[in-house]
């Protein structure tokens, strides 16, 4: 099972997946919008991630790549009730 890196600041939640090509930072915001960038590291998508959120994100969980087709779902699910 591949497994990805997972935080949430405010209503921002961040993915990290490490793919064969480099680093993707995904960004799901509650309107919607999923948003990614491609990285050299692991730390470098973590700095983007503290930039994009205003702050430094404390923590990561690991989880499973499953993960994301979820978070992309509700994050739809909840703009489209706005």
């Amino acid at each position: 099972m591949e497994e990805m890196l997972y935080a949430r600041s405010g209503d921002t939640a961040f993915l990290i997946e490490q793919k064969p090509d480099g680093i993707f930072l995904f960004s799901f915001l509650p309107n919607g919008f999923v948003g990614d960038t491609w990285h050299q590291s692991i730390d470098e998508a973590k700095a983007q991630a503290d930039y994009e959120a205003g702050a430094a994100i404390g923590s990561w969980e690991i989880v499973s790549a499953e993960f994301q087709a979820d978070l992309y779902a509700k994050s739809k699910i909840l703009s489209s009730q706005q």
